[in-house]
């Protein structure tokens, strides 16, 4: 398995405005380069007009056997996302949110003759309004939206093998106002499928931790996510129960979510270190989070989930594919607890302060974790004779911290101009495979007069490799006499490493 890589993504999805967005990656990991993506730039919070989708993919487990042997993995990526007239393929865009009663009596008058089909390349969706219905469903409680998503994307230098891959996503989301619905105030559910063909690339053809594209998945059609919420408080608290993306509200950065790279979204930096890689796209967890704005400026957010989202997946195994239809509604393992402070700062006319959101959280996994290098006995594991059976470390733990930040204000919306991110994460080095991780991205948005959705953008991100793993690879060569670094039951060829 070679070290060095070239991955390249073409992708195209239609909005109102038809938003065409061009991005790049590159990933470098220890003395070798893996890079290259072409694409739309959806990140952590991908969207289409008024759909918001929050993306990051696990790393599968067989990206340890590539990489155990690195000091580190990173990865930088240049992200340019362009705004022009044209479709080039198509998606289905959200509902318009409704309106005042007092604007739409002004946009409806009774005396007003009514408005003309707008036809289909000026109307605000895609499929229409369906003779009323989509109106009337709206007008309801109930809101439909649906998303295609295509990539095509291909290493044509290095990685286990040289090779060009198709996926595809169909998205189906159904949103709903319970106080409409059943006269419940203040109450709304959310449910999302998913449907998926073709093949990863990182996983099958490249074998790296931050993976190429983050809506990478198995082919499966699964449920996503299923929760009900309710606002308390005066609007100030909520409660969410069900099947949760973690992903979507926690260790989330606002510019870092213009990248597609799956280590922008939900870092690799958790998803290697969390049984099944947490409840994150394309799966999720059951659990619930409650959120409280105890200030203007201070927001406190705790969750309590399932720790597995693939709930007996095996050393080896694609979590994906254990549970392969979302369905897996498990409570039996142990739990994961997320905590996390959010403080906005420089808000106002009367700010000193650019505008600025400080993030500080951890979690806690109460699961059973391997020692990395110690079996039960205490020895290495890189031992010939050792059992091989890696020493049980009741619970992992990590802390982390997320800094976005307008540098400098632009011209037009209000979040256009320089913007800044930063993300790290700490967790116990003696069980995590990257203990130590961060990233740094600076983004530009509304470059040109008029055009508020142009965006360039260049991120770089970093993993430290646990020493213990390192070690004990180490203690197999010198221990076997080979050259051969065993993970699992996979050798992996230390000559071949460039």
């Amino acid at each position: 398995q070679t070290d060095s890589g070239l991955s390249v993504e073409t992708k195209c999805a239609f909005a109102r405005n038809g938003n065409f967005w061009i991005h790049s990656h590159a990933e470098i990991s220890y003395d070798a380069i893996k890079f290259g993506q072409i694409g739309r730039s959806y990140g952590k919070c991908r969207y289409i007009e008024r759909i918001g989708l929050c993306k990051g993919f696990p790393m599968k487990n067989q990206s340890v056997r590539t990489m155990a042997v690195r000091k580190f993995a990173a990865g930088a990526s240049l992200i340019l996302a362009l705004t022009v007239p044209s479709t080039v393929c198509f998606a289905q865009e959200g509902i318009k949110q409704e309106g005042t009663k007092q604007e739409e009596a002004a946009d409806n008058p009774a005396d007003e003759t009514p408005k003309e089909d707008p036809g289909f390349w000026s109307q605000d969706t895609l499929t229409g309004d369906w003779g009323g219905v989509r109106t009337n469903l709206t007008d309801a409680g109930l809101a439909l939206s649906g998303l295609y998503t295509v990539d095509a994307m291909g290493n044509p230098v290095g990685g286990i093998k040289q090779r060009g891959v198709y996926m595809g996503l169909v998205e189906l989301d159904a949103d709903g106002d319970l106080d409409k619905l059943a006269g419940w105030s203040d109450a709304t559910f959310h449910i999302s499928a998913l449907s998926f063909h073709g093949r990863g690339l990182s996983s099958h053809f490249i074998g790296n931790y931050m993976t190429v594209r983050n809506s990478e998945t198995s082919p499966s059609t699964r449920l996503w996510a299923l929760w009900l919420q309710q606002v308390f408080w005066d609007g100030k608290a909520s409660l969410k129960v069900g099947q949760t993306p973690q992903d979507e509200e926690f260790m989330t950065s606002a510019y870092g979510g213009y990248f597609i790279n799956a280590t922008y979204g939900w870092p690799a930096g958790f998803s290697t270190n969390i049984p099944t890689g947490g409840g994150v796209f394309p799966m999720s967890v059951t659990g619930a989070r409650l959120k409280v704005a105890a200030t203007d400026s201070l927001t406190w957010m705790l969750g309590v989930f399932n720790g597995e989202a693939a709930v007996g997946t095996k050393t080896g195994q694609d979590p994906t594919r254990v549970n392969s239809d979302g369905l897996n509604f498990n409570l039996a393992k142990s739990p994961m607890i997320m905590n996390e402070f959010q403080w906005t700062l420089g808000a106002g006319e009367d700010a000193t302060l650019p505008p600025t959101t400080v993030k500080l959280g951890g979690w806690y996994h109460a699961e059973g974790f391997t020692d990395l290098r110690y079996d039960t006995t205490g020895l290495s594991l890189g031992s010939p004779t050792s059992n091989g059976i890696g020493k049980r470390v009741r619970g992992n733990w990590d802390v982390y911290g997320v800094l976005d930040t307008l540098l400098i204000h632009g011209e037009g919306a209000d979040d256009n101009g320089l913007g800044a991110f930063a993300r790290f994460s700490v967790s116990n080095a003696t069980v995590s495979t990257l203990p130590y991780y961060g990233e740094v991205g600076l983004t530009y948005k509304g470059l040109l007069p008029d055009r508020d959705n142009d965006v360039l953008g260049l991120a770089v991100s970093y993993g430290a490799v646990s020493d213990n793993l390192q070690a004990e690879q180490s203690d197999a060569r010198a221990l076997s006499g080979s050259t051969a670094v065993v993970q699992g039951d996979v050798p992996l060829n230390v000559e071949n490493v460039r």
